[in-house]
């Protein structure tokens, strides 16, 4: 079996330390790139969530502005008849 020199122990442990740094710091770079892919995500899902709700409010609307126009227009053709009966 080979034995190590004080000069093997200290490259070994050197070369340990670079490539557990490189390590963390691809970790941390990956970790960060997943978190903004996240947000943005999340930011982008929330704008068509708005956006939906915002579509859906104005067909609301729309569709109250109908039915009100439907029973004003009603009213009007009943006062008519009415007074076509009356006169």
């Amino acid at each position: 079996m080979m034995s190590l020199d004080a000069w093997d122990v200290v490259l070994l442990a050197i070369a340990a330390y670079v490539a557990v740094l490189a390590l963390v710091r691809l970790m941390s770079a990956r970790r960060k790139h997943l978190r903004d892919d996240l947000q943005q995500q999340f930011a982008a899902e929330q704008a068509r969530q708005r956006l939906a709700q915002d579509r859906e409010q104005v067909h609301g609307r729309r569709q109250r502005e109908r039915e009100l126009e439907d029973e004003a227009y009603q009213r009007r053709e009943s006062r008519r008849r009415d007074n076509d009966q009356a006169a």
